[in-house]
């Protein structure tokens, strides 16, 4: 078996290396530097010279506000993109697993979003995403769509390390707390899409799944707990002064759903394993930032 990853140097990304590395599985990976997804030709010659059992497609344009002024780009990525890998895997008769958002949904739920529930993005990040979907399960073979939401890790740019940051430079920080949903970290992704993997010796799988930590919160609470657990373990002498503000004082013409939290029972269930606490996760890789 070999796995062949698109977007090895994100947040997801550097947890898959890190996973398939510990458990010892034959992998290559592609920076968005090596590999421009949007190129179609360079996308069909790297799976085709690679020949994998399975593509995980973890790249993507994920700038939500920049994508209001570059529709282009975030299409271009979120959308063809996506039909390039789709195409060139069912050409080469691989398996997919593609990772998309909560943010093709609208936020106007009062429940954690399933699989099956309509989907209806408020933004052009959004809204390229759900093309990319929508080219998958059109051009696609063998696929499993992974909707995941707030993702966190020790890499990259996150939540986490932002606040880190403001918490360096000020004493007061204003945090949202009007906008709900479910953080997850990447390595517990990184498992998940180990799990969904498996799925694939069902020659006909065409699923889409949820997988989001637990329990649900808002940014402020997630803030909060950050900061706790920060102080707990003395990497942080003060406890920052954290101020609930409504997402109102921050509009800067981008909508954003205000209630995204995804439900993860289907995969859950269908695997036989616990939910995970993001709080655990947020324990674990504090040490590391």
């Amino acid at each position: 078996m070999t796995i062949l990853i698109f977007g090895r140097d994100g947040q997801l990304g550097s947890c898959l290396v890190n996973k398939l590395n510990q458990e010892k599985i034959n992998y290559v990976a592609f920076s968005k530097k090596e590999v421009d997804i949007t190129n179609n030709d360079l996308v069909k010659f790297i799976i085709k010279k690679n020949k994998p059992t399975t593509v995980i497609n973890a790249a993507a344009y994920t700038l939500v506000k920049e994508s209001e002024n570059n529709k282009k780009k975030a299409f271009d990525v979120n959308q063809y993109g996506v039909k390039n890998i789709a195409v060139a895997c069912k050409n080469a008769d691989c398996n997919l697993i593609h990772i998309s958002t909560d943010y093709v949904f609208d936020g106007t739920s009062c429940k954690p979003y399933t699989p099956e529930m309509n989907t209806n993005p408020i933004n052009v990040y959004g809204k390229s995403k759900l093309k990319g979907e929508h080219e998958l399960i059109k051009h696609g073979g063998k696929f499993i769509i992974l909707r995941t939401s707030w993702v966190f890790s020790e890499y990259g740019k996150n939540f986490v390390k932002t606040m880190i940051q403001i918490a360096n430079k000020k004493r007061n920080i204003n945090v949202v707390n009007d906008q709900t949903g479910t953080p997850t970290y990447a390595g517990d992704i990184s498992e998940v899409i180990l799990n969904l993997n498996t799925k694939f010796d069902d020659d006909k799988v065409q699923e889409i799944y949820h997988y989001a930590g637990s329990p649900l919160c808002t940014w402020y609470d997630f803030a909060k707990t950050l900061f706790q657990i920060l102080l707990e373990k003395k990497l942080i002498s003060k406890m920052p002064i954290l101020i609930p503000t409504p997402s109102s004082d921050y509009y800067d013409g981008l909508k954003r759903p205000t209630y995204s939290a995804l439900c993860s029972k289907k995969y859950i269930q269908e695997f036989k394993v616990c939910e995970t606490d993001w709080r655990d996760s947020l324990k674990n890789i504090t040490v590391k930032l």
